[in-house]
C-alpha cells in the first residue's frame, strides 16, 4: 500500500444487548498496527479536517445510514472510497454525480470475489438449462446484517433475497459443521446446490475469522494504486476490477 493512509470509517461499541458491535474495524486496526500501517479511524482518533485532498484512501464499514455523509466528504476531498459493507445499491444508495471512484466490496476475502466473477456465467447457464438452485449460509450468533454474499449469489441464479437459508446457532454451527470453537464468534459457511437432468452440483466455501479481509483490502488497494493517474470517476464492482480481465 503506497498512500499516506488508510481512513477507516466505522463504528467500534456494543449495541444495547451488550454485544460487541464494529468487531471488522478492531481487525482492520490491527493488521495496519501489526503492519506498520499508517491509519487513522473517523470518529475515533481522527476527523475530517485532518484528512486533505490526495493523501489517503478511503474504506467504508459502516451502516447505509451514515454512508451519503461520508461520500459527501470523499468527494470534497477527491479521495478514493471502498465501500466495505453489504447491502449498498449502486442504484440506489450511490449519487449519480460522482466525482471520486466508489469501489464496492461487499466481500473483501479474495478467492470469494474471484468466485463472483465466474458465478454469473454459471448461473445464467443454470437458468438456460431450467435447473434449480438453492444457497444457504450460516454465520457467527452475533450477525446481525443482512448474508449479502448469499443473496448476491442467489439472485446469479435468478433467485430473490428472501430465498436465501440463513442459521445463525453456534451450537449447529460447531456440531454440524465442525466450525472449530475458536472461530465461533467470525466464521462465514457457504453452500450453493444446483440441480437439474440428473446432475446435482455442490460448491461450498468457508471463512474463519477476519483476516482474510484484510488481505483482500489491501490487495484491492494495490490494485486501485495501480492505476498511474488513479481511477476514472464512477462505481466499480470489486471482484470486476480484480478479475474482470482474467483470462
Amino acid at each position: 500500500m503506497k498512500s499516506k493512509l488508510l481512513v477507516i470509517v466505522g463504528r467500534i461499541g456494543v449495541d444495547d444487548a451488550g454485544r460487541k458491535r464494529g468487531e471488522m474495524t478492531r481487525t482492520i486496526i490491527g493488521e495496519c498496527e501489526k503492519g506498520g500501517i499508517p491509519y487513522c479511524r473517523i470518529d475515533g482518533s481522527a476527523s475530517w479536517d485532518d484528512i486533505t485532498e490526495g493523501d489517503a484512501i478511503v474504506v467504508y464499514l459502516g451502516s447505509k445510514a451514515k454512508l451519503s455523509g461520508t461520500i459527501e466528504q470523499c468527494q470534497n476531498r477527491r479521495l478514493p472510497l471502498i465501500i466495505a459493507s453489504s447491502g449498498v445499491s449502486a442504484e440506489k444508495d450511490i449519487p449519480k454525480d460522482l466525482v471520486i471512484p466508489v469501489i464496492l466490496a461487499p466481500n473483501l476475502a479474495l478467492l470469494i470475489m474471484a468466485l463472483f466473477d465466474i458465478l454469473p456465467r454459471f448461473g445464467a447457464l443454470a437458468q438456460l438449462l431450467n435447473c434449480e438452485a438453492d444457497v444457504a449460509e450460516c454465520h457467527q450468533a452475533t450477525k446481525t446484517s443482512l448474508p449479502g454474499t448469499a443473496q448476491k449469489i442467489a439472485g446469479f441464479f435468478g433467485n430473490p433475497p428472501e430465498s436465501v437459508g440463513s442459521v445463525r446457532d453456534n451450537a449447529a454451527a460447531r456440531a454440524m459443521l465442525r466450525i472449530p470453537k475458536a472461530d465461533l464468534e467470525a466464521f462465514g459457511d457457504h453452500y450453493i446446490v444446483v440441480s437439474g437432468h440428473g446432475v446435482e452440483i455442490s460448491i461450498n466455501f468457508r471463512t474463519l475469522g477476519r483476516s482474510a479481509y484484510f488481505a483482500g483490502l489491501m490487495f484491492l488497494i494495490d490494485e486501485v494504486e495501480t492505476f498511474q493517474n488513479g481511477l476514472d470517476p464512477g462505481i466499480y464492482h470489486a471482484d470486476t476490477l480484480l478479475f474482470g480481465q482474467a483470462g
